[in-house]
């Protein structure tokens, strides 16, 4: 019998993912050692699953390591460089050097484990875009399909361009570093005061403040779009492939743009503005890069994935084109998702992955939550049906604190460890953003709607389907009103889909809620303050839940309130 366990610790989102017996498990690592962006060896994760597992002489794990230092060993220009403090080459043992002592492992050297296969354990290095491929591939259901890859870089490709057939995936061509749609973001990131490859979301979130047009020309002058459907940089505004470099923008960027935005000031139209424009330009590659491909491949079905399709904006226009017929992101498309990927990738085995779950993490028995309130001496009530309480309490316009089943893989909250609240009242969100999560008042919140009601409130040609918030949707003009207090400034709404087999106790939740109100929608965000990975244990959800501003928490069917 053959374990097999998907890492990623290159850059930011260390995580694992595995299969044994048919069973996964995984999360990424913030979770566990509540570190944000935590980016080391998954050493808690990978403690979970030998404490679950037993492993004997008879079972052989295969570790598939989602980066291949090699590719950055033959190179003679390293950007990863920049970001550890080692030679590349030193990852091929590194990993190594972590994974031997927690297996406990009678092996003569570190020679074996990598080279010997009649050994217990195995490592293999799988690309990094490969990695983030199989993930969207495998887990789409698609027999065929378009691939596109982008983000920050891995190794020493940003782009990677591909078509999917049965079980394989080929390359059609990549675009490699410095030229990366997902370092212009984050250098635009840094120019307006936030911190770059952690805050590209507050800037996606600015954009709709702002107008493109001021400074799309502007942009012009820093990416070339090409009619081969690649892109590339003007250098002489950069400086992120400049290891000694603190900033990411160059002296010719301020020339261009000004000064950089000092985040104890107030932000205004310019950036507002700047933000706009870099979205703009963003989806203006995306969208050349994908004609090319479709002209290509000449498929119908499309398969994103890469930290670039956490912009859920960009996302929404993607599924609304005409370009593909079907497309499809996974619920975890950014480098945490790749350890998942590496598992596709060794098993070749499509029918695992088919509507995978995202919710793989920690689960909590009732009496094991017991235990924990009763140790803690937190009074407590036990609640025998919590959709319809939470509903009631949603209906007095209580902020709920929500933790049920197993948590969600990645860097969304899709019902099981969210902060929900009745989405009928505008002022809900500053009192969310505001007295909850301590954050910054222009961000916006996802709705959760009924599956069979999408369409009736959100504009699309096409059935709507986001299970995993992964898409914005404008609003119908006539149902703004009813909910405002997920419409952001543009009218557009982050999306989650909810049926009752993807998570039924959430579906219970809102189907109760809107029988009581006639909207099938509520404010879904993340459980967890500023700065802090979403909760993961009991545990942290009683802390977190007394350190923020929220009114109730039901941990599985236990009610606290303050």
């Amino acid at each position: 019998m053959t374990n097999i366990i998907g890492i990623h610790n290159t850059g930011i989102h260390s995580s694992l993912f595995s299969l044994a017996n048919k069973t996964f498990f995984g999360i990424p690592e913030e979770r566990l050692t509540r570190i944000k962006y935590d980016k080391y060896f998954p050493t808690k994760n990978l403690n979970i699953f030998l404490k679950n597992n037993k492993i004997s002489k008879n079972n052989k794990i295969k570790f598939i390591i989602a980066w291949n230092p090699i590719l950055n060993i033959n190179e003679r220009y390293r950007p990863s460089i920049s970001e550890w403090s080692s030679h590349p080459a030193e990852r091929l043992y590194s990993n190594i050097n972590h994974i031997i002592p927690n297996l406990n492992l009678d092996l003569d050297d570190v020679t074996k484990i990598i080279f010997d296969k009649s050994n217990q354990a195995e490592v293999i290095y799988l690309n990094h875009h490969l990695a983030h491929s199989y993930n969207s591939f495998y887990c789409s259901g698609y027999s065929s399909s378009a691939i596109f890859s982008c983000d920050g870089y891995g190794e020493t490709a940003t782009t990677f361009w591909g078509i999917a057939n049965g079980n394989k995936i080929e390359e059609i061509k990549t675009t490699n570093f410095p030229h990366s749609l997902g370092q212009l973001y984050s250098t635009i990131t840094q120019f307006l005061g936030f911190r770059p490859n952690l805050d590209e979301w507050k800037v996606m979130a600015l954009a709709s403040y702002g107008n493109p047009k001021r400074y799309l020309t502007d942009f012009k002058k820093l990416v070339k779009i090409k009619k081969n459907g690649e892109f590339e940089l003007n250098l002489n505004y950069f400086n992120f492939y400049n290891f000694d470099k603190k900033n990411y923008f160059s002296r010719n960027f301020e020339n261009l743009f000004g000064n950089q935005h000092n985040v104890k000031n107030k932000l205004n139209n310019k950036h507002f503005d700047i933000a706009a424009a870099l979205q703009k330009t963003v989806e203006l590659c995306v969208e050349n890069a994908l004609i090319y491909l479709k002209n290509k491949t000449k498929q119908k079905n499309l398969c994103l994935s890469g930290g670039i399709f956490m912009n859920s904006v960009m996302n929404g226009k993607i599924y609304n084109s005409n370009l593909f017929k079907n497309v499809f992101i996974p619920f975890a498309p950014d480098d945490s998702g790749n350890s998942i990927g590496a598992v596709c990738w060794q098993s070749r085995d499509k029918k695992l992955f088919k509507n995978l779950s995202p919710y793989q993490g920690s689960g909590f028995l009732d009496k094991d939550i017991m235990k924990i309130l009763n140790r803690s001496k937190i009074k407590y009530t036990k609640i025998f049906n919590v959709a319809q309480d939470c509903s009631n309490e949603l209906l007095k316009h209580k902020i709920i604190c929500w933790f049920q089943g197993k948590s969600e893989f990645g860097q969304r909250a899709l019902g099981n460890r969210s902060i929900l609240a009745n989405p009928t009242r505008k002022d809900v969100r500053d009192k969310v953003n505001l007295s909850v999560k301590f954050r910054e008042s222009f961000r916006p919140f996802a709705g959760s709607i009924l599956e069979e009601f999408a369409n009736d409130y959100f504009e699309s040609p096409k059935k709507i389907i986001s299970p995993y918030m992964e898409k914005v949707f404008y609003i119908k003009k006539d149902k703004k009103n009813l909910v405002p207090g997920i419409v952001h400034i543009d009218r557009t709404t982050r999306l989650q889909t909810v049926n009752i087999k993807q998570n039924k106790i959430y579906y219970e939740l809102i189907k109760t809620f809107y029988k009581a109100t006639g909207i099938p929608i509520i404010l879904n965000t993340s459980f967890n303050i500023n700065n802090e990975p979403i909760v993961e244990t009991p545990e942290d959800a009683l802390r977190t839940f007394f350190s923020s501003g929220a009114d109730i928490l039901y941990l599985g069917n236990y009610k606290i309130i303050k």
